[in-house]
């Protein structure tokens, strides 16, 4: 039996909007902030054992940087992401508002490291016939993991005005009464 588009219209809305709420966004920088510490973990283990780990950590790291990328594209467009799950214009608040906001702001930041990590991460791809790498394969892999020290602090600090309710417009300033009382 074939589902009309519009209820798969509609549990895409419902998905979208569960995901990309406060809630959401916590949950997600949560499990992005796991799997990213433990990867680095493992990472900071290979760099010192004496085995030649190079192409998995390059992996790992190639995969982090392509999922904080991604994040960040998703962050940004959140507020078009509400839009199309039909839950804009109609709960559109000022609240909503400033989360997009914060939402594009770390979007930006997520999308700019991460593109930046992936940038450093092929440097080590390049031929030794151009450029010896290897003599400074560690030194990249650190700046890489660097990257992903800033990005954590970021989605912590996302988190923290998720949480604090800093996710939230400052309350508009009260003008005091003029008839003196």
């Amino acid at each position: 039996m074939l589902h009309d588009g519009g209820q798969m219209a509609s549990q895409f809305g419902l998905i979208i909007r569960h995901t990309f709420s406060r809630k959401g966004l916590f949950a997600l920088n949560a499990l992005f902030l796991g799997i990213m510490a433990f990867s680095l973990a493992d990472i900071t283990h290979s760099l010192g054992n004496s085995l030649d780990d190079t192409e998995r950590i390059e992996a790992m790291l190639e995969g982090l940087a392509t999922v904080f990328v991604a994040y960040g594209v998703a962050l940004e467009e959140r507020e078009f992401l509400m839009r199309i799950s039909g839950y804009y214009p109609a709960h559109l608040t000022p609240q909503e508002t400033y989360l997009d906001h914060i939402a594009h702001h770390y979007g930006v930041l997520l999308l700019i490291v991460g593109l930046v990590t992936e940038v450093i991460i092929q440097i080590v791809k390049i031929p030794d016939r151009y450029i010896d790498v290897v003599s400074f394969e560690p030194l990249v892999f650190v700046l890489a993991i660097s990257c992903f020290v800033i990005i954590g602090y970021w989605l912590v600090f996302f988190c923290r005005k998720l949480v604090s309710g800093e996710a939230y417009p400052p309350a508009e300033p009260t003008l005091p009464d003029k008839t003196g009382s």
